[in-house]
């Protein structure tokens, strides 16, 4: 089926198109990192070592990798508000969860500072 479009689009064309499709979707997950700035939301963590360190990490329901630095975490769920936005990543610190807040148990890292 492809045969049927003529001759191939040439090189430097595609390059160019795929150098702006790679920026409009950087640019684009930018832009959907940055509006979850400030919010409140569930980290599925990801506990891991950085030079020998416990080191915290992981995804929001939504796919967006948060750094809360380190730590370690008593569940594999944790309140987290994103406070940081790297090249690749949000940053957040972890919440003490209220006692309302569908049952979470506390977190063994104290509130992980962004700094």
């Amino acid at each position: 089926e492809a045969a049927a479009f003529g001759e191939a689009v040439p090189g430097d064309v595609r390059k160019r198109r795929t150098r702006a499709l790679k920026k409009l979707s950087a640019d684009k997950n930018l832009d959907f990192r940055r509006r979850h700035l400030g919010r409140e939301m569930d980290v599925f963590v990801e506990e891991m070592k950085r030079d020998g360190v416990p080191h915290l990490g992981g995804l929001t329901d939504n796919y967006l990798r948060v750094d809360l630095g380190p730590g370690t975490a008593d569940t594999p769920l944790v309140p987290v508000r994103l406070t940081g936005l790297a090249s690749d990543h949000l940053t957040g610190d972890v919440l003490r969860p209220a006692s309302s807040r569908r049952g979470t148990p506390a977190v063994a890292a104290a509130e992980v500072s962004s700094s």
